[in-house]
């Protein structure tokens, strides 16, 4: 049941990779560590959340709280400071990477974002 929802976020991993120099950023060998890996990224909450919205039960041993995903790239790319970005990339990257696939930015929302004007 994928749609194009998946590509947007398929764009805002390679922008959370290239922002945070971590590449792949998630390197699960499984789908059951793959799911653990997001979870500690997005939180647990966000993801029992997704899964309801997709018909699906996912349940956690502990609860994670979500990173913030700015504060993550400059934890993780120290040098990021040294680019000047434009806050709005934050906002992209944020919106890409919205778990809930039927909430995520689409293609041509994120064609107009002020962060892509700024280019």
């Amino acid at each position: 049941n994928q749609s194009c929802a998946i590509d947007m976020w398929s764009c805002g991993i390679i922008l959370l990779s290239i922002l945070s120099h971590r590449h792949p950023f998630f390197t699960a060998p499984d789908d059951l560590t793959a799911l653990c890996e997001i979870a500690r990224v997005f939180g647990t909450k966000k993801i029992i959340e997704t899964g309801k919205c997709c018909g699906r039960s996912v349940s956690f041993p502990e609860e994670c709280e979500p990173y913030d995903l700015r504060e993550l790239c400059y934890r993780l790319n120290p040098s990021i400071s040294e680019l000047n970005l434009d806050d709005s990339v934050f906002d992209l990257l944020n919106r890409l990477l919205e778990p809930i696939p039927n909430i995520r930015i689409t293609a041509k929302e994120a064609l107009t974002h002020p962060y892509l004007r700024t280019l």
